[in-house]
C-alpha cells in the first residue's frame, strides 16, 4: 500500500474522504471497498468525522473488565512483548482490545504513547466504529477479518496521520475474543506490518487453544481423581513396566499401603501373577473377578481382582487398570441380586389361637439367641415366615437372609450350592468359580429348608461347617471363615429319620438346640375365620375386589374343613373364591376345596347339604330365593338338593320336570 503524505495517492484519498463526508458521490475505485463499507456504517451510526465520541470506562469499571478478560490478556501479553521488541524505537504501539472494542493493553515508546494519548488511544477507551469510526480495530470488530487502515482511510480526521494494522483473536470455537493491533505514523505504513500482526494473532489463537486443552485435561484429570477417590472399589493404574502410576484410597486400604507413597513402586507380585499382567498388556486379555489373597492391614484377606489394558491410538498398551473389590462387598452385591433379604416379621404372623401365641413367644425368645434353630411343622404352616421373623428380630437383622430348599436341589448340586466351587471344579463350572449360600449368608442367617432331605454325605460337610465355622469350596483348598446363624426346617420327624438311618444323629443334636414346633391349622382353634377374613381383605385389595364377604354357610364349611395344606391352602381357597364370585357374597359353591381325604370330603359335603337345607327351609322351598341367599345358581340347588333327598325339600312348582 503506497499512500504516503504528499504523493498523489494520499491526496486523492483525502479528496475522496472530503467528498464522502460532505455528502457527495464517490468515483468508483477511488477508495477500497472495505473502507467505503466502513465509512457508510459510520455515517449510519451518526459518527462525526471532526468530533468523534470518546467513550472511556471509569477506573473501577476498567479494573472489573480486566479481571474478566484475564485469559486473553495472559495469553496475549507475551506475543505483544515479542511484537513490540521487533518494532521498538520505530514509532509504533501494540494494543489489545476486547470483543467490544475497549482497549485493555498498550505497549510502545514513551513519545509514541504520548501521541497515542492525544487521540485517546489509551486503556479503557472504546475504539469500535460506533465511537471512533473507521479504524483497523473497528473494521476488524465489524467484519472479523484482518485489515490495515492508513491516513485518510480513517473516518475521523484526528486519525489521518496514523496507520493501523489489526487482526482478530478467536477462541477454539471461533468466537471473537478481541483484536490485536499495531499503530504508528502513516509515513511508516508497510503491508508487512499487517502480516506480522496476523502471524502474532494466529500464535495467540494457538496458545489459547493449548490453554483450553490443558485446562480441559486438568479438569478431566481432577474429575477422574475425584471419581477414583470416591469409589468403594480399589483402583490401581500400572504402566508397561509394572509400576504403579496411581492408587486410590480404597486400594491402599485393602493392600495396607499409603497411596501417595505407592506411586512408582512395583505392583504386588502375587496379585500380578494371579491376574497375569504381562498377558493383559501384551495380548489384550481382560481378567474379570479373579479371587486373590492379599496381605492387608488386618492380615490376609480375599479380594476380587479385575484387570484391563489401556490402549494407545498406535495400537500398543500404555498400561493397565486393576480394580480390587473386597469379597465381603462382592457377597453383599450378590445378596442384593439374589434377593437375600428377610421380608416377614412377627407382626405378619396372623392368628389368635393359644397354640400359635405360644409358638410365637418361643420364636421371639429364639431371636435373641445365637444358637441354631430347628423349625418343625407340616407343609403350609409358615416355617419360612417364622424363620424370616426370627432373623428380623435378631441382632443379625441388618445382615443377609439366605434360604435354600434342600429337597429341591439335585443330589450332585447340593454341595456346590451350599459351599460354592472353584474354577474348573467340575464340568460346566463357571470359569471364575462361584460362592456358595454359606458365603452369601456371611454375617446373617441361612435357612436350610427341608433339612431332612439332605444327602448323608452333605450332612457330614454341614456338620463340619457348624462346628468349625469355616467352609472349603468344592475343588479348592482355601479355608474360608463364615459367620452364619443356621435355622433349619423340616416337615419330617427327624428322630424317626435318625432311627431309620436317613439322618445323622450328631447333626440332629447339633441342630436340635432350640426346637420350635409350628401347629397345623386344624389345631389352631378359632384361627380359620380370622385368617379367612384377613386373606379376603388383603387379596381383595390386591385384586381390586373389595367389599366381598363370606356367607354364614361358607364360613361354616371353612371351619368344618380339615385343612391338610394348612395356612397356604386356606389362602389359595380364598383367592380362588374371589376369582369365582360374581357378586359380593362368597358362598359354598365358590369354595373350591380339594377333597384330599375321605374325611374332608364328607365334612364338606355335610356342610353343603346342611347349608342348602337351611336355605330352603328359610325360603319355604323357593329355589330362586335360596340360590340368592347362598350366592349360587339355581342349577346348583337343583343338583345338590336332588342328591340330598330327591327334591323333597323343594316346593312342588320348583321341582324340575
Amino acid at each position: 500500500m503506497e499512500s504516503l503524505p504528499g504523493d498523489t495517492g494520499s491526496r486523492n484519498l483525502y479528496g475522496a474522504w472530503l467528498r464522502f463526508t460532505s455528502g457527495q458521490t464517490l468515483d468508483a475505485g477511488t477508495v477500497r471497498d472495505v473502507v467505503v463499507a466502513s465509512w457508510r456504517r459510520c455515517r449510519d451510526l451518526g459518527v462525526k468525522p471532526d468530533e468523534p465520541t470518546v467513550y472511556r470506562l471509569s477506573d473501577s469499571h476498567l479494573s472489573y473488565r480486566l479481571s474478566r478478560r484475564l485469559e486473553i490478556i495472559e495469553a496475549t501479553t507475551p506475543f505483544m512483548k515479542s511484537l513490540y521488541d521487533l518494532v521498538k524505537g520505530s514509532g509504533f504501539v501494540v494494543t489489545l482490545c476486547d470483543e467490544e472494542g475497549f482497549l485493555l493493553e498498550i505497549l510502545g515508546d514513551a513519545e509514541v504513547l504520548e501521541d497515542a494519548g492525544n487521540i485517546s488511544l489509551v486503556n479503557g477507551v472504546n475504539w469500535s466504529e460506533e465511537y471512533f469510526g473507521t479504524t483497523a480495530i473497528g473494521v476488524t470488530l465489524a467484519t472479523g477479518a484482518p485489515v490495515q487502515v492508513c491516513a485518510a482511510e480513517h473516518f475521523c480526521r484526528m486519525c489521518h496521520s496514523w496507520t493501523c494494522s489489526a487482526a482478530p483473536i478467536r477462541d477454539p470455537d471461533g468466537r471473537l475474543l478481541g483484536v490485536l493491533n499495531m499503530s504508528g505514523h502513516c509515513r511508516r505504513a508497510h503491508p508487512h506490518t499487517l502480516g506480522m500482526v496476523v502471524a502474532a494473532a494466529g500464535a495467540i489463537d494457538n496458545q489459547i487453544r493449548a490453554q483450553k486443552i490443558s485446562r480441559d485435561l486438568l479438569v478431566t484429570n481432577r474429575y477422574l481423581l475425584a471419581l477414583m477417590g470416591s469409589m468403594p472399589d480399589g483402583l490401581v493404574s500400572v504402566d508397561t513396566n509394572g509400576r504403579i502410576t496411581h492408587m486410590n484410597m480404597a486400594a491402599g486400604r485393602m493392600l495396607g499401603v499409603d497411596p501417595e507413597k505407592a506411586t512408582g513402586r512395583s505392583f504386588p507380585k502375587n496379585i500380578g501373577r494371579e491376574i497375569g499382567i504381562p498377558e493383559v498388556l501384551g495380548r489384550n486379555i481382560t481378567v474379570l473377578d479373579r479371587e486373590v489373597e492379599v496381605d492387608g492391614p488386618a492380615g490376609r484377606a480375599q479380594v476380587s481382582v479385575s484387570a484391563r489394558a489401556i490402549w494407545q491410538e498406535a495400537g500398543s498398551a500404555a498400561g493397565c487398570l486393576v480394580t480390587l473389590r473386597e469379597m465381603k462387598s462382592v457377597r453383599r452385591l450378590a445378596q442384593r441380586m439374589v434377593g437375600a433379604k428377610a421380608i416377614f416379621t412377627f407382626e405378619d404372623i396372623v392368628g389368635r389361637s393359644g397354640s400359635l401365641s405360644k409358638t410365637v413367644d418361643l420364636a421371639r425368645m429364639a431371636a435373641g439367641s445365637s444358637s441354631n434353630v430347628l423349625l418343625e411343622g407340616q407343609s403350609g404352616t409358615g416355617k419360612e415366615m417364622f424363620a424370616q421373623a426370627i432373623h428380623n428380630a435378631s441382632p443379625r437383622c441388618r445382615g443377609p437372609f439366605v434360604a435354600i430348599n434342600c429337597a429341591a436341589l439335585p443330589r450332585d448340586l447340593v454341595g456346590s450350592e451350599l459351599f460354592g466351587y472353584t474354577e474348573g471344579a467340575f464340568t460346566g463350572a463357571r470359569r471364575e468359580g462361584r460362592p456358595g449360600k454359606f458365603e452369601l449368608a456371611d454375617g446373617g442367617t441361612i435357612l436350610l429348608d427341608e433339612i431332612g432331605d439332605m444327602p448323608l454325605d452333605m450332612q457330614v460337610a454341614l456338620l463340619r461347617v457348624l462346628e468349625e465355622k469355616t467352609i472349603v469350596r468344592i475343588g479348592g483348598q482355601r479355608v474360608i471363615p463364615v459367620d452364619v446363624r443356621v435355622i433349619a426346617s423340616t416337615k419330617k420327624d427327624l428322630k424317626d429319620e435318625v432311627a431309620r438311618g436317613h439322618f445323622r444323629d450328631d447333626l440332629y443334636y447339633r441342630l436340635h438346640v432350640l426346637t420350635i414346633s409350628i401347629p397345623p391349622l386344624r389345631e389352631r382353634v378359632g384361627d380359620v375365620p380370622y385368617l379367612a377374613h384377613h386373606f379376603l381383605e388383603r387379596l381383595g385389595e390386591k385384586m381390586d375386589r373389595r367389599g366381598a364377604a363370606f356367607t354364614t354357610e361358607a364360613m361354616r364349611a371353612l371351619e368344618a374343613y380339615h385343612w391338610p395344606g394348612n395356612v397356604r391352602e386356606l389362602q389359595n381357597v380364598v383367592e380362588q373364591a374371589i376369582n369365582l364370585v360374581q357378586g359380593s357374597l362368597i358362598g359354598i359353591a365358590h369354595l373350591m376345596l380339594p377333597r384330599s381325604s375321605e374325611g374332608s370330603q364328607t365334612s364338606l359335603r355335610e356342610a353343603e347339604e346342611r347349608a342348602i337345607a337351611e336355605a330352603l327351609e328359610t325360603t319355604g322351598g323357593n329355589v330362586t330365593a335360596a340360590a340368592r341367599l347362598l350366592g349360587v345358581s339355581r342349577n346348583t340347588i337343583y343338583r345338590r338338593a336332588g342328591r340330598q333327598r330327591g327334591y323333597g325339600g323343594l316346593r312342588r312348582d320348583e321341582r324340575p320336570v
